[in-house]
């Protein structure tokens, strides 16, 4: 029969979780969110255009203009890493081994988050800027930006690549050159904004695919914060518990998410070949 922690244990657990959490995950304030849905699915509703009409006669009668309606539905996967401890192993690991594990399942799902919203850029991005023979270029995120602005797309603009087309944009001298760009891009050695886009480098993740590449071709991605919607039908959360039995405790993550581009106008794909 398995021992429950006291009630402050577990406070204080959730407390380092919560925290640490947030310090871990990259994408998680770039797009709408959603918390507490109840069910299989989400369902976004989204309204089209009302074409304009002329007024035509006075005091003639006034035809209604069709809305046009479409909805995107947001499905779940759920998530329960776990880790396990037999109290023996506290002997050889640090002492604050509950916050220590704490920050693994943080980690983890923190990852799994991201790659939810890479997964839904990828599934739902409206147009691709082709890979020519560059890698990242001020060109290429010159036609990007161009894309959204054609389709009036709002809301705060974010691009999240790999360390390959980082490396690449920092040898442009648009990029680090103060009569472009007034940051201090060498000296910090990342880009903060630039042309209107917040930029986010993501690492490989070792137990997840990222951002995704075939052959010599990576994919990433430009969005709008309104474009796209993450919901939880259950936040990510932490259950710790004592098993008497097997003299172990055990820490298991908790989360159920699902993510959808609702708008592709407001996704675009950059294709970057890392060999250059």
């Amino acid at each position: 029969m398995s021992l429950s922690l006291s009630n402050a244990a577990i406070q204080q657990f959730q407390m380092s979780f919560n925290l640490k959490f947030q310090a871990k995950e990259k994408l998680r304030n770039t797009c709408k969110t959603k918390v507490g849905v109840v069910g299989d699915a989400y369902k976004m509703p989204f309204l089209g255009t009302v074409p304009a009409q002329r007024r035509g006669a006075y005091q003639s009668a006034i035809s209604a203009s069709p809305v046009p309606t479409e909805q995107k539905i947001i499905t779940f996967e759920d998530w329960t890493p776990r880790v396990a401890v037999d109290k023996f192993q506290e002997l050889m690991i640090p002492p604050d081994v509950l916050s220590e594990y704490a920050s693994l399942l943080a980690m983890t799902m923190g990852r799994i988050n991201d790659q939810t919203n890479i997964d839904a850029l990828d599934a739902g991005k409206g147009t691709t800027i082709p890979v020519g023979t560059t890698n990242l270029t001020v060109e290429k995120l010159r036609a990007a930006k161009k894309e959204l602005d054609y389709q009036n797309v709002e809301g705060d603009r974010y691009i999240v690549l790999d360390p390959s087309q980082m490396d690449s944009l920092l040898a442009e001298d648009e990029i680090t050159n103060v009569l472009y760009n007034n940051q201090r891009t060498l000296v910090d050695g990342k880009i903060g904004t630039f042309l209107g886009m917040k930029f986010i480098t993501m690492s490989n993740m070792a137990d997840l695919p990222g951002l995704p590449k075939t052959g010599d071709n990576r994919s990433i991605y430009v969005w709008s914060h309104e474009a796209i919607t993450r919901a939880f039908r259950k936040p990510p959360s932490v259950e710790m518990y004592y098993d008497g039995i097997n003299t172990t405790w055990l820490a298991t993550g908790l989360m159920s998410v699902g993510a959808k581009v609702g708008q592709s106008e407001g996704v675009v794909e950059i294709l970057c070949d890392e060999t250059k």
